[in-house]
């Protein structure tokens, strides 16, 4: 089916914007503007504006300031001047944002999808209701899912009294999230899996035969993982719970961290979870060889990549820096009673 007469406007950014516009454009939507976060392809690989460049679609970076203050447009939901889209006159608003961004959530807050004559669609990284808000692909490691996945819904209107806001779920994909795979290679299976999403959801939304689930959610996030504070490993938590921060955090993301031993800051930019039983004495690092272990009473965790002033460590590397041992780390009788 051919939907060439069927006008839209993109917001999105990374690879999650590259997919959706090739998605939209292979169904013969007019892309009429894409509309790109000025941090495009900082989590992912794609650049969106590049991506609409080649399409010959006409692209804006909202926060370049030569462009804001030509035209008053900025992300502020109090600020956003909708008449860049009016100009358009799209029938359909479609965001598709990296795993990172809050655009989407300002979109909605703005009230800026309402402009589209017949509705507004989002891309979100989770299998809603779970993890809605900002990163949720970073929130389903970091919480231990197994199995995350890509939701297409419409946009609904926010709830202010009540701190919430109405989507109405089109469709759905499922991701598995392995117990070793970081927070960015589950995204990019979800980046796989979400072009196939919309080729096979988005003919119903625009002939008018969806079938919707309505949700309400609740605005925001209670934790934004990108935060420093987040981001620093408390030893008190079991092992798995350790594993589990250090690949939400693995690259793009910073890493987690520690600055508990003395020589300075501890990077852990990598980990494997094998399930090899800990070896008891309180909670520690050891080297055996080149393999750095974060050893517990239950089990021990194989830490793979570690950096400190920004260079990687070995293990002869890491006794210069921190000294000989022994490597005792965090409240160990708490560390000890914890379950993985």
């Amino acid at each position: 089916m051919n939907f060439a007469l069927e006008r839209c406007v993109v917001f999105g950014s990374g690879d999650m914007g590259v997919q959706g516009l090739h998605a939209l454009l292979s169904l013969g939507l007019k892309a009429c503007l894409v509309v790109v976060d000025s941090d495009d392809a900082t989590y992912g690989k794609q650049s969106l504006k590049v991506c609409a460049q080649i399409q010959g679609v006409r692209c804006i970076t909202p926060r370049d300031t030569d462009y804001r203050s030509r035209h008053r447009f900025d992300w502020s939901p109090s600020k956003i001047d909708s008449e860049l889209t009016k100009e358009c006159e799209p029938e359909w608003i479609f965001s598709f944002y990296d795993n990172h961004s809050a655009q989407g959530e300002i979109l909605r807050d703005s009230g800026i999808y309402h402009v589209a004559k017949r509705g507004g669609y989002n891309v979100h990284c989770s299998l809603l209701p779970q993890f809605p808000g900002r990163n949720p692909t970073i929130e389903s490691v970091l919480n231990g899912a197994t199995m995350t996945g890509v939701s297409l819904y419409r946009v609904g209107a926010r709830i202010y009294h009540e701190n919430t806001y109405q989507v109405h779920v089109v469709d759905s994909e499922p991701v598995s999230i392995f117990p070793n795979e970081t927070a960015h290679a589950v995204y990019g299976k979800q980046v796989s899996v979400a072009k196939e999403l919309l080729l096979r959801a988005v003919p119903s939304i625009l002939n008018g035969s969806q079938v919707e689930s309505p949700l309400t959610l609740p605005t925001g996030n209670p934790r934004y993982p990108l935060a420093q504070k987040e981001r620093t490993i408390n030893w008190a938590r079991p092992t798995r719970a350790v594993h589990n921060l250090i690949r939400a955090m693995a690259s793009p993301s910073p890493g987690a961290f520690t600055d508990e031993l003395p020589g300075g800051r501890l990077v852990v930019t990598g980990s494997e979870w094998t399930r090899e039983p800990g070896r008891g004495g309180g909670l520690r690092l050891s080297w055996d060889g080149e393999v750095c272990w974060l050893e517990g009473s239950q089990y021990r965790l194989r830490l793979t990549q570690l950096t400190c002033r920004g260079e990687a460590l070995s293990s002869e590397s890491f006794r210069k820096i921190f000294g000989s041992g022994p490597y005792r780390l965090g409240r160990g009788s708490d560390f000890e009673r914890a379950v993985a």
